[in-house]
């Protein structure tokens, strides 16, 4: 017998010993021992495969896949996929939308995926609703979006669940349509979804669609801190350091800050600061503390910009230095932070850590002002009023004055001053100034509502 001829034999021979073998085998186990080597196992999938079972021919493209052999595998999943693999369709539809192993063309991709969804694939559904909904690959189309969601939600897809349940919360603001998007979010959560562990603790600590109660939704926060979800580490660090919704426990309160830093927090990088600073739940330490104020406020988290800043100022562990300090203001100011703009604007006035500058720092006090602060208003009423960084004008210093009594807190130091220095200024201004400059800041109020 000729040499070839006796491969051939021998190759039938040992593919028929692999059927036999592998009869009973599910083809999922054999993907899974052709993965590992094994010859027989490839061939009895091969076999199963060219005998024109779709599940087969599934599995055996997959395994041409994990072989890097994209083109193979290609036709392979598309004779599965017009056999009504929904499976096979979506691997079509990805050959198709990445050009691995056909040629790239979205027409077809998108063709593929939704006969994928639309034979039941929950992932191709999940994939038809993000693409309808952001418009990815063709127009946007909410009442789509919605379908698929619901659809995929309905197979119990938990990413589904929650894209119906926020869905339910934004696109439509009835009590009752809040009520099944909390059912939705419950249903995801409990299959260990975390971001639907992390909006339903915010339903259940706000009162969103369901009766408030802060513990329960500490108890999801839980869940997803342990699960390793740096914002509920934070979010429990927080409850455990202000005992809302759980006891007061500062050390575990730290132990879950530090986590969360680790992870990229800056929140609980600034929270860890002031544990330090505060001495709560670890030993009092100005160094660890000026630490992780400046990691969260490198990171842009004002909040620790202003902290750092303040200790600089204060000579809190480090010897006191108020160029670095007006540093940290500024960047704090600049993103809106209200007590570094007054900070700012006294550093300014004093010429503390900067040149002093008194129209530098009218113009800290009215960004605070803008931001409805009552202490901004009074500064940059000040200026007016004495002419210090801005025209001298007691017209428009009493328009502020009249903004700044407004703003102040009952009872507060800045409402007594506001009140004093009107009282002080209507001795110096004519009745019809008074009622102009009353009309500007009443106008004012109205044009710049935040």
């Amino acid at each position: 017998m000729p040499r070839h001829i006796r491969k051939v034999v021998a190759g039938m021979f040992l593919m028929a010993l692999a059927v036999r073998a592998f009869a009973a085998v599910p083809n999922a186990d054999l993907y899974r021992e052709a993965r590992q080597g094994k010859t027989r196992a490839w061939l009895a999938l091969r076999s199963r495969a060219q005998a024109r079972q779709p599940a087969a021919e599934l599995w055996y493209g997959q395994y041409q896949k994990s072989e890097g052999r994209f083109a193979r595998a290609f036709v392979w999943f598309r004779r599965a996929a017009q056999a009504g693999n929904s499976t096979a369709a979506l691997q079509v539809a990805r050959a198709y939308s990445t050009g691995r192993g056909a040629p790239r063309d979205r027409a077809q991709g998108d063709r593929w995926l939704r006969r994928a969804a639309g034979e039941g694939d929950v992932y191709a559904e999940l994939l038809c609703a993000d693409r309808d909904y952001s418009g990815t690959g063709a127009d946007r189309n909410i009442r789509r979006a919605v379908f698929w969601y619901r659809k995929a939600a309905l197979q119990g897809n938990a990413a589904a669940e929650f894209q119906w349940a926020r869905m339910e919360q934004t696109l439509w603001a009835s009590a009752a349509r809040r009520r099944r998007a909390v059912t939705w979010l419950a249903r995801a959560a409990r299959q260990g979804d975390t971001a639907a562990q992390l909006a339903l603790a915010e339903a259940y600590g706000h009162g969103w669609g369901v009766r408030r109660n802060v513990a329960r939704g500490v108890y999801w926060d839980r869940l997803a801190a342990h699960a390793g979800d740096a914002t509920a580490e934070t979010r429990l660090g927080l409850a455990y350091m202000t005992a809302r919704g759980a006891p007061r426990r500062p050390r575990r309160a730290v132990f879950w800050y530090r986590a969360a830093a680790r992870l990229g927090s800056v929140r609980a990088a600034y929270e860890l600061g002031r544990a330090y600073a505060a001495g709560q739940g670890v030993a009092r330490d100005y160094q660890w503390s000026r630490h992780w104020y400046r990691r969260a406020a490198r990171r842009r988290f004002v909040r620790a910009q202003y902290a750092l800043a303040r200790v600089y100022a204060k000579g809190e562990g480090v010897a006191r230095n108020p160029r670095a300090a007006a540093r940290w203001y500024r960047r704090a100011a600049r993103r809106g932070y209200v007590r570094a703009q007054l900070r700012l604007a006294r550093a300014y006035a004093h010429g503390r850590g900067v040149a002093q500058n008194a129209t530098r720092a009218a113009f800290w006090y009215r960004k605070a002002a803008c931001r409805r602060s009552a202490q901004g208003a009074l500064g940059i009423a000040r200026a007016y009023w004495h002419g210090r960084g801005a025209p001298l004008n007691r017209v428009k210093a009493y328009r502020w004055y009249v903004i700044a009594a407004r703003n102040a807190r009952p009872h507060s130091p800045s409402a007594g001053e506001a009140a004093n220095r009107m009282a002080f200024a209507r001795l110096m201004l004519r009745a019809s100034q008074v009622t102009r400059a009353q009309r500007a800041a009443r106008s004012w109020e109205r044009k710049t509502r935040l």
